[in-house]
């Protein structure tokens, strides 16, 4: 059994996977992973008959990583963080500094490159929402960082004095007639227009459609609608964490 973790800004999910379509998914706030003790609910579901191979971690919160490393080696003797194998992953990376981008954005990168295996792009609507270009040739090209859903109701809330908490919703209209409605749906309009003009945009970097596969908390909102978008998974993420670790598993044979 590969027991894999992505250690997102607000949660993080921990899945336990004993091939790729047989998996058990859970989470805990980030905040809240303090301790062992934080996991005890979690390691209590562990399948006990199964054997833990490794361990696999994305984190985007460098504050847990050595926490993290602690409780879970008490499971595997091996736990890997993606910083540490990208060399293996037989994929190229177009950017400037490797180390800028996100492991979790690294683990969705190398799942479109093994599964998808044709031009793609991963939006994920997380704390922030990413877009992730990927080649037919593996090559990583580069992506779109704009503010997530939640975020920008946060922020919203935070920096204006006559704005309190939106309590957000998907838009029954286009325009809204009240102020937490005008707010839903000039947040959830703005990420619509942009899929539409990167989708539009990209294919001149492709030289054709690309696959644009969707993931993270907020994507079933914008699956509401008509994009681009071809596919909603949820789990983009834990899947290319897996994979990753059984090719590194066949590397070390």
């Amino acid at each position: 059994m590969i027991v894999v973790i992505d250690c997102g800004n607000t949660y993080s999910n921990i899945a336990f996977f004993e091939s790729e379509h047989n998996y058990q998914k859970y989470s805990i706030a980030t905040k809240d992973i303090v301790s062992r003790e934080a996991f005890t609910d979690i390691f209590s579901k562990l399948p006990y008959k199964s054997q833990v191979t490794n361990v696999i971690v994305s984190s985007v919160v460098p504050s847990k990583n050595s926490l993290l490393k602690e409780i879970f080696t008490q499971l595997s003797k091996r736990v890997i963080f993606i910083e540490e194998v990208i060399d293996k992953l037989a994929m190229k990376f177009n950017v400037d500094n490797i180390s800028e981008v996100g492991s979790d954005r690294i683990a969705n990168s190398f799942y479109a490159a093994e599964i998808l295996k044709s031009p793609a792009i991963i939006v994920d609507f997380g704390t922030a929402t990413t877009f992730d270009f990927i080649s037919e040739k593996r090559e990583y090209l580069g992506g779109v960082i704009m503010p997530g859903i939640r975020l920008s109701i946060e922020s919203l809330a935070s920096k204006t004095e006559k704005l309190t908490q939106i309590d957000f919703k998907t838009p029954k209209e286009l325009i809204g007639h009240n102020t937490n409605d005008a707010i839903c749906a000039g947040i959830l309009y703005s990420n619509l227009g942009a899929i539409e003009y990167i989708y539009r945009n990209s294919q001149n970097i492709f030289n054709g459609e690309p696959k644009i596969i969707a993931t993270g908390g907020f994507g079933e909102v914008v699956m509401q609608n008509d994009t681009a978008i071809e596919i909603y998974d949820p789990d983009v993420t834990l899947k290319g964490l897996y994979l990753i670790s059984i090719k590194i598993q066949k590397n070390d044979l």
